[in-house]
């Protein structure tokens, strides 16, 4: 086996290693938490942006008094539940901190993003 096929099967078992430790439920639950919640200010403006979108979608808009429909009713709770769903479930998928930290969604778990790691670990080399 040449040096290179050697770290390439090597590189191969760490990422699966890595995959299968972030697939722990514990682990997951935590970095949910961290991508939906987080309390920098990227996280916290990118769902702000996130959410105005989403209103937008139903074409709800959000003022001191709550939340109103574009014929001012206000928005029930179940519609809210819809709008804040999709929130989540696009920062757990378009969030910049999956970005930043080299991370994806893949069938909904969040995992290291094997080829931005490879691609990064290459240019520094």
């Amino acid at each position: 086996m040449s040096d290179r096929d050697f770290a390439r099967v090597t590189i191969d078992s760490l990422h699966e290693e890595l995959d299968s430790a972030f697939k722990n439920n514990d682990i997951q639950e935590e970095i949910s938490q961290v991508v939906l919640y987080n309390d920098d200010d990227v996280t916290k403006g990118y769902r702000e942006m996130v959410l105005r979108q989403e209103l937008g979608v139903y074409a709800y808009k959000e003022t001191d008094d709550g939340f109103f429909t574009s014929m001012n009713n206000p928005v029930s709770e179940e519609e809210m539940d819809k709008v804040l769903d999709n929130v989540d479930k696009r920062m757990m998928t378009e969030s910049p901190i999956l970005f930043e930290n080299m991370m994806h969604n893949v069938a909904g778990k969040i995992l290291p993003d094997k080829d931005k790691i490879t691609r990064k670990s290459r240019r520094e080399m």
